[in-house]
């Protein structure tokens, strides 16, 4: 059966692609919305004792416009704690009736410094002004700010009650707020709710809704929300498309990148760099290298211009897929234009020839590197680390190590991280233990490291020096993670050690982490070792309690295990479940 390919709906457009604002979709909170450009400062805001004196005087005879005026002028330079001062000021003088303006400026002012409590008082101050729409747009964003989604949807229908007319933005705000909230079912409501009062969603609408389903994956109903915008007439823009890229890539879903940027292709829409890079990056993730170079060149066909974050994207993506002859050619398509090579580039080059073991070409071209006056950065020197470490030329290692040094360059975690890890592979525990004692001293996080050498004794089924380290890190302040734990339970499970195992299972439950789907499979795995599967069944059912996912490895050991005490109904009704979940692979032992 062919595989479908997903297809976004066309919309018949030519907008351009521009790059989102930091707070877009977000709708700016509406009490920026409404602000005049005025630039000013008030001349009323007076800090000394004289000053207030004179400023009362002043306020007497004073039109409620040049009030208006200055409140406004203050806030639009962010200055909401003067305004604030200002219109206590003018309130307690009592020579001025301030106006549902001075009012709205005064709740705007009291949001902005996210005194919600002060702006609420302001609005219930009834006996003297009435507030509008503008008043609730204000206070509802400000809760919708602070996530308080239950407070917004209080005031929204206390607005109601007051029989002021909501607008759109007072819709697009609460949908926006239950968004960021993630109670999409309750953004969607609002949506409907604003379509019965007579309101057509805007693509800020649309946009916020997109989003936030792109954030939880719910990719078919972001198909079907796409629709309703063509029907609508709008076009994605920038925005909408990044969203949906963002989500594509989460996903790993290379048709559908591939789908938007036929969509961006055939409707003319003008692309530029904060687009097309993540879009570039997604695919070439996936191997999808022609592809890749086919959506550049039609791009740069329509006056694209690539940056160097673009070719350096093109370049990875090649050595992903181990094609250094075209990320080599890429690096001199994109002199050719003009753009030099940075050390990102070559750190992509570098990084495959050292998982290829072709440390010579690594050596040339660190050489070259250096002759184009490119600064290696650390990440290039933890590479040349990891390559020798493969080779087991331990010592080149350490020349690196110091090499570093010497120019200035301090070796961190990964550095010696990856020493460390390649010293267990190859079954050198007593280096690695040594390295760690070095690096006790550098101030250098070395849970991980700790990790690495626990993990390499418990496989080599030295369990006494295993736990050795684990009581040394708590000697050395240094906290076990999960993985120490995981690590010390599959190696006592391995050797048939289950009742401590369980003990350091329970030892889990107290601590600021839980038990994972690892931690379960190993203690699956030492019950059905020692012939008690009816114990694993019974651990199985309590993963699923706690919503922990069981895996391939979850159902193949314990199918293994009854199979081995020839439970075959048991055998059948797992196998069942294991079809079920979709994890069936043909390397599954099945007995029968």
């Amino acid at each position: 059966m062919a595989k479908q390919v997903l297809r976004l709906p066309r919309i018949h457009s030519a907008n351009a692609l521009q790059k989102p604002n930091n707070h877009y979709p977000v709708p700016p909170p509406p009490c920026s919305r409404f602000l005049s450009s005025s630039s000013s400062s008030s001349s009323y805001f007076l800090s000394s004792s004289s000053d207030n004196q004179k400023q009362t005087k002043q306020l007497k005879g004073e039109p409620k416009r040049s009030l208006g005026a200055s409140l406004q002028n203050l806030i639009s330079n962010n200055k909401y704690k003067e305004t604030l001062d200002l219109f206590s000021k003018i309130l307690d003088s009592g020579t001025v009736t301030l106006d549902r303006y001075a009012y709205n400026k005064a709740v705007q002012s009291a949001v902005e410094l996210r005194d919600l409590q002060k702006a609420i008082e302001f609005m219930e101050m009834t006996n003297k002004w009435k507030p509008d729409s503008f008043t609730y747009n204000v206070v509802i964003g400000g809760l919708c700010r602070e996530k308080r989604m239950k407070d917004a949807g209080n005031m929204f229908v206390k607005m109601l009650h007051k029989r002021i007319k909501p607008n759109k933005i007072t819709f697009n705000t609460l949908i926006h707020g239950y968004c960021k909230a993630g109670d999409l079912d309750k953004a969607f409501e609002v949506k409907e709710n604003m379509k019965c009062e007579g309101f057509v969603p805007d693509l800020r609408t649309f946009n916020t809704l997109l989003s936030g389903l792109c954030r939880v994956n719910r990719i078919k109903e972001v198909l079907e929300l796409l629709n309703e915008m063509k029907m609508h007439g709008f076009v994605p823009d920038g925005f909408t498309n990044s969203s949906l890229i963002e989500a594509f890539s989460r996903l790993g879903d290379s048709d559908g990148l591939l789908a938007v940027s036929e969509a961006i292709l055939s409707e003319g829409v003008e692309v530029n760099a904060y687009t097309c890079c993540p879009l570039l990056k997604g695919i070439c993730k996936e191997g999808k290298m022609v592809e890749a170079e086919e959506i550049l060149n039609k791009l740069m066909g329509k006056g694209f211009v690539p940056t160097r974050v673009i070719y350096n994207t093109i370049v990875d993506g090649y050595c992903r897929v181990g094609d250094v002859k075209n990320a080599l050619s890429t690096i001199a398509q994109m002199e050719s234009v003009g753009l030099n090579p940075d050390c990102i580039t070559f750190n992509s080059v570098l990084n495959r020839f050292c998982k290829m073991k072709q440390m010579k070409e690594a050596e040339e071209l660190v050489k070259e590197m250096e002759e184009r006056r490119i600064l290696l950065s650390v990440e290039s020197y933890n590479t040349l680390i990891g390559g020798y470490g493969k080779n087991e030329q331990f010592e080149r290692c350490f020349e690196i190590l110091e090499e570093m040094e010497e120019k200035g360059l301090k070796p961190n975690e990964v550095s010696y991280g990856s020493l460390i890890n390649w010293f267990c592979k190859k079954g050198k525990l007593i280096e690695a233990e040594l390295l760690l004692s070095d690096v006790g001293s550098r101030r250098i996080p070395r849970v991980q490291m700790y990790n690495m050498i626990i993990d390499g004794y418990c496989k080599a089924n030295n369990l006494v020096n295993a736990f050795r380290l684990f009581n040394e890190m708590e000697t050395d302040e240094v906290f076990p993670t999960l993985v120490t734990y995981n690590s010390l339970i599959n190696g006592l499970c391995k050797v048939g050690n289950v009742s401590r195992a369980e003990q350091l299972v329970y030892s889990i439950e107290g601590k600021v982490f839980s038990p994972d789907v690892i931690t379960y499979n190993s203690l699956l795995y030492g019950y059905c070792q020692v012939g008690n599967a009816q114990k694993g069944l019974e651990l199985y059912q309590k993963m699923k309690s706690r919503s922990i996912k069981p895996t391939l490895i979850t159902y193949h050991t314990l199918i293994t295990g009854f199979s081995k005490e020839g439970n075959v109904q048991e055998v059948e009704k797992l196998y069942k479940e294991m079809l079920e979940n979709n994890l069936h692979k043909p390397s599954v032992y099945i007995p029968f």
